[in-house]
């Protein structure tokens, strides 16, 4: 098969893991799909099926992951939720240069507190099979401290938050805590569709 690009090479079946650039990050690699290389200009092309599926795996690796994010991960969480980034930046409290410079690299004064906003605004703005024990757990953390501020009583199932970590560090550490149990049950439930 001629090469659609420069129509010249020819198209050649490779069997290595596929890089995915085209989701804007650079370590992103996927093993057993179709794709193959043109001999001539390097033009690549790959089959990928459930795109929509493989985003929201990516998306909550990135939010269950330990360190800060860096700011291609910033803009792939931002253009998972679909927003602008006036719009974005509004939802995170800050202004839109601010986002600009995390996203490009410019600044890497971001805080910890800004990095786990930043998940939190993703992990609270999509509800898929990654998300919805993770609100579950969030909801038992939040609602009575919202209902304690504004004066109302509530009774939520039990729940221990250890006094000497943050409100920050306690939902940092229920993202750390999830991430690897959600992947876990979703990669086997995967397995035994597939089977």
């Amino acid at each position: 098969m001629r090469c659609p690009d420069c129509s010249k090479g020819r198209m050649e079946a490779c069997n290595e893991e596929y890089r995915y650039a085209e989701c804007g990050l650079e370590n992103v690699y996927l093993c057993g799909i179709r794709w193959s290389r043109c001999d001539s200009c390097g033009y690549e092309e790959a089959a990928i099926p459930r795109l929509g599926q493989l985003h929201r795996v990516i998306a909550w690796r990135l939010v269950t992951k330990p360190g800060l994010l860096n700011g291609k991960e910033i803009v792939f969480l931002r253009k998972q939720l679909g927003l602008k980034q006036y719009q974005f930046a509004r939802l995170l409290g800050i202004n839109q240069p601010e986002l600009s410079r995390w996203e490009t690299g410019e600044r890497t004064r971001r805080t910890k507190p800004h990095d786990t906003l930043i998940r939190l605004a993703y992990a609270l703005c999509v509800r898929d099979e990654f998300t919805s024990r993770l609100h579950q757990k969030l909801h038992q953390i939040l609602v009575p401290m919202v209902a304690c501020q504004v004066g109302k009583k509530v009774d939520p199932s039990p729940m221990e938050i250890d006094p000497s970590h943050s409100l920050e560090e306690e939902i940092e550490s229920t993202l750390l805590e999830f991430g690897p149990v959600i992947q876990a049950e979703i990669e086997g439930g995967l397995k035994k569709r597939s089977a």
